[in-house]
């Protein structure tokens, strides 16, 4: 009997030990799949235009203005777990404005699998002058933590619902610094945004959109856990682009 049960209980711990790790493998699976995707108007501005020329590849989507000089380029780290082409619109618009913008497309849609990743845009384009780094939430992060191991790169940091990871110190930095939050959002700590001014530049510039949330400063639809925003999706796109281009001008 006793060598029935022990029989029983060998089983049953085998397939204790096939089980759990095949449950949590299919856990990671489903969260790394479940990515938000562009709205409907996203995929209108990834085509060019008499405006912007939009290029894209497996590394990135760029827009380059038709008007202007074009000297300033922007690199743009996207939100965890949201695609690229949801940055399109603000990518777009920015780019109208007369600079280079591109979209980093990030493995698995995570900034935090390759921070630096913004070296290889760099690198190959020799001609502009001036480089900033932006990033929405996760992406904002990343891109603080690559301003820190590039400052000599960079002339500005722009962070979109987003601050410094704690180990990241650009107090005593020269980099020009713009933080836009806004105040229905649920997914970034508004607290851990401001107290984030003891790791910035005391230069730092702080700005609250009211009524906006997380969600818009992309073009996904509503993310889980978001606020209900007061404002549209268009409004608070258009605050976004001019508190940017006055910050850069």
């Amino acid at each position: 009997m006793n060598e029935m049960i022990n029989k029983g209980v060998k089983k049953l711990k085998t397939a204790i030990y096939i089980i759990i790790p095949i449950i949590i493998l299919l856990g990671v699976f489903y969260w790394l799949g479940d990515v938000y995707s562009p709205t409907e108007e996203a995929p209108t501005y990834l085509k060019s235009t008499d405006f912007v020329a939009v290029v894209e590849n497996n590394d990135w989507i760029e827009f380059i203005p038709e008007q202007g000089s074009g000297n300033t380029g922007i690199v743009f780290y996207p939100g965890g777990k949201v695609k690229a082409e949801s940055y399109a619109l603000l990518a777009y618009e920015l780019s109208k404005k007369g600079y280079i913008v591109s979209v980093i497309k990030m493995p698995l849609h995570l900034a935090v699998l390759a921070p630096n990743k913004a070296n290889k845009y760099i690198s190959s384009k020799k001609e502009i002058e001036k480089w900033v780094i932006m990033g929405h939430s996760l992406g904002g992060a990343m891109a603080a933590t690559y301003a820190e191991n590039n400052s000599n790169k960079l002339e500005a940091l722009i962070l979109l619902a987003a601050y410094p990871a704690n180990s990241v110190d650009l107090s005593n930095n020269e980099l020009e610094v713009l933080s836009i939050y806004a105040s229905e959002d649920k997914i970034a700590d508004k607290d851990r945004i401001l107290e984030s001014k003891e790791r910035l530049p005391e230069s730092t510039k702080f700005i609250e959109i009211k009524g906006g949330n997380h969600s818009y400063f992309g073009s996904y639809g509503l993310q889980r856990g978001d606020g209900e925003a007061t404002i549209t999706e268009e409004e608070q796109r258009r605050m976004v682009i001019e508190y940017i281009v006055d910050f850069l001008n």
